[in-house]
């Protein structure tokens, strides 16, 4: 393992690089985002009201699960420990998950998505009987 590099901006940068390709941190969904939008790294921290040199610490916290009933408590607990805007955060992972459901190398399949389907009936099942033909039959 290589020691510090005293002459590193920020010791956690090389680390945060590494988020970007990683959905376990928030740093991959925030990364999606960034260039989704066409931001840069100040644009994002502007966005998400987090001072620019605490940016590494968000991208390295671990990205709950969206499907966790807890999931918009454990961002506010980030929130707090980062800081930034708890809302902005919340809203922008939501919109990148969201996206990144219905955009996946899935996206169109029948497990992608909740389909609703009707059983079509025969035509002749839908026609209503005549009066000619109700009364033909109570005269047979």
């Amino acid at each position: 393992m290589n020691p510090p590099n005293p002459n590193d901006p920020h010791p956690l940068l090389r680390m945060m690089e590494r988020t970007r390709s990683d959905p376990f941190f928030i740093g991959f969904y925030l990364d999606l985002h960034t260039r989704r939008k066409g931001w840069d790294e100040q644009g994002l921290a502007e966005h998400l009201q987090c001072p620019i040199d605490r940016l590494p610490e968000l991208f390295l916290c671990r990205c709950p699960s969206y499907s966790d009933p807890k999931f918009a408590d454990h961002i506010r607990k980030i929130a707090e420990y980062v800081p930034c805007n708890e809302m902005k955060l919340l809203l922008v992972l939501r919109e990148v998950m969201a996206w990144q459901k219905l955009s996946g190398p899935s996206a169109g399949s029948a497990n992608s998505f909740l389909l609703a389907a009707r059983d079509r009936r025969d035509e002749a099942e839908d026609a209503p009987e005549t009066e000619d033909k109700a009364e033909g039959d109570e005269t047979s």
